[in-house]
């Protein structure tokens, strides 16, 4: 009795069948020169395909998601930033976030704090810093806190996360290693206290002030003062390209010297009042002044619109 092969034409199943007659059309076509259309795949293939796709979508959703975004007055405590090269003149430095998570730059604001910052930053471009957030014109600003230390002050490696010990790590660890750490944590003295920065007696007038002509120069303002309720007119100075609030006689002293305005949502504000009265808005203002390189700034807490009732 003669055996029926394998590969035999009867005991081929079905789809080896449709296959073979597929390539075979296929190959007709070929020879004869005539265009075939693309081959539809089974709607199991289809449903794979786009799954397939649904879900690389999703991944990299996923990926963007993790990008950090800060919010206005957001505090970020003990981040690993490095300090990217200064230049000079400039009232800002730009930070470039490393640990815990990377993110978009943020731009140091003018203080004495920034002073330190730029003294340490000649001996370790990495520095851990805390601070808050100011957003304004699509950019992150960031007022430092007094504190920065050097990433060896908690005997972790530049590059890491700075008082974080999770509990896996800690779990793998002898216990007089983890005691040790957190110690060091909280006895180690900011590097920012090694480093003194005295207070100008003067600063430089950023504009032209009509109540004192020829003046280049001004008593200087103690970083930290609060400036509360004060009248003036905001503009802007295009040779330091910064916006400077001009100060107003309140009749019972002679007004500051103008001052320039750190970026916050209330410059934002104000710019639009401004705007609105066609440059001619008298605002009343609130906020801290800083100083950096001869040169008071104000960061505005407060403002609002002054509406002089008593010309009616």
């Amino acid at each position: 009795m003669k055996t029926v092969g394998q590969n035999s034409p009867r005991h081929r199943t079905i789809p080896h069948r449709l296959a073979a007659s597929a390539a075979a059309i296929m190959l007709c076509a070929m020879a004869s020169g005539t265009a075939t259309a693309a081959p539809q795949l089974p709607p199991a293939a289809r449903l794979t395909q786009s799954h397939h796709a649904a879900r690389l979508t999703t991944v990299k959703a996923k990926k963007l998601a993790k990008v950090p975004t800060y919010q206005n007055g957001q505090r970020l405590n003990r981040i690993l930033v490095r300090v990217m090269p200064y230049h000079r003149g400039a009232f800002y430095v730009k930070l470039l976030p490393q640990k815990p998570t990377p993110g978009p730059a943020l731009l140091a604001l003018p203080s004495l704090t920034l002073e330190k910052l730029l003294a340490l930053a000649k001996t370790d471009q990495e520095l851990v810093v805390s601070g808050r957030v100011s957003v304004y014109g699509g950019k992150y600003y960031f007022m430092l806190a007094s504190h920065i230390y050097q990433p060896g002050q908690f005997g972790l490696r530049t590059g890491h996360a700075m008082g974080d010990i999770s509990r896996q790590r800690a779990s793998q660890q002898r216990a007089a290693t983890v005691l040790k750490k957190l110690l060091s944590h909280s006895i180690s003295a900011p590097a920012s206290e090694r480093i003194t920065i005295k207070p100008a007696a003067v600063v430089r007038v950023p504009m032209q002030d009509m109540n004192r002509p020829g003046d280049k120069s001004a008593p200087a303002v103690a970083e930290g003062t609060y400036i509360w309720n004060r009248m003036g007119h905001l503009m802007y100075e295009p040779i330091i390209r910064q916006w400077v609030f001009v100060f107003l006689s309140d009749g019972r002293r002679t007004p500051d010297a103008p001052i320039i305005i750190l970026p916050s949502p209330q410059l934002a504000d104000m710019q639009a009042l401004e705007e609105q009265n066609h440059s001619r808005a008298v605002l009343r203002i609130s906020g801290i002044v800083t100083e950096f390189r001869d040169h008071n700034f104000l960061m505005p807490t407060y403002v609002q619109l002054y509406h002089n009732l008593g010309r009616f």
